[in-house]
């Protein structure tokens, strides 16, 4: 979970503000890219009667990469807008 930030239009840097935005940006384009994989049935949930399970299929299954390629994006401009932001399940590439 990430701590909550002031909104972007609140920062006194630009560069800061700019390294959020782009955040925010890559950030929409992991998500347009999941929305865009579970519509298409490249990446499903499992067929299991429970609505909480985290179990999800990849068809093929390389399309994991993708989603992690953009992921790893997100997490590396965030961090160059907040260094001391670590989350052990973040860093696995």
């Amino acid at each position: 979970m990430i701590d909550r930030i002031p909104s972007r239009h609140q920062l006194k840097s630009d560069i800061l503000r700019t390294t959020i935005q782009a955040a925010e940006k890559a950030l929409s384009r992991l998500r347009a890219k999941y929305d865009e994989m579970t519509k298409s049935g490249v990446l499903r949930h499992c067929q299991c009667s429970n609505p909480s399970c985290p179990t999800y299929f990849f068809d093929p299954p390389e399309a994991t990469h993708e989603l992690e390629r953009l992921r790893h994006e997100v997490l590396a401009t965030f961090r160059e807008a907040y260094p001391a932001f670590r989350h052990s399940a973040c860093d696995v590439i």
